[in-house]
C-alpha cells in the first residue's frame, strides 16, 4: 500500500545508511523499523554464556613472563 508521509532528513539518512549496510531497500528498512516501534518487538539477543575449561598447565613455561609466553605462542623470531 502507498501511503504519502513526509520524512524529517536526518531520518531518511539513517535508513539510506542502514539500507545500504543491511543490503536491503528502504521500504524494507523502513517498514522494520516500524514494526519494531508499534509491535514492541525488540531484538532479543541470547545472553552469550563463556564456560571456562581448564586445559591444564605446560611445563617448563613461566606463565609470570609475558615475553616467554609471546615467545612460545609465536616463535623465537617474533618481533
Amino acid at each position: 500500500m502507498r501511503t504519502p508521509v513526509t520524512l524529517d532528513e536526518d531520518l531518511v539518512e539513517r535508513l539510506r545508511q542502514e539500507s545500504k549496510s543491511r543490503g536491503v531497500s528502504l521500504r524494507r528498512v523502513l517498514n522494520h523499523a516500524l514494526r519494531q516501534a508499534l509491535l514492541g518487538e525488540r531484538a532479543r539477543r541470547r545472553s552469550l554464556k563463556i564456560r571456562p575449561l581448564h586445559m591444564g598447565y605446560k611445563t617448563g613455561l613461566d606463565y609470570d613472563d609475558e615475553a616467554s609466553l609471546v615467545e612460545y605462542a609465536e616463535g623465537k623470531e617474533h618481533r
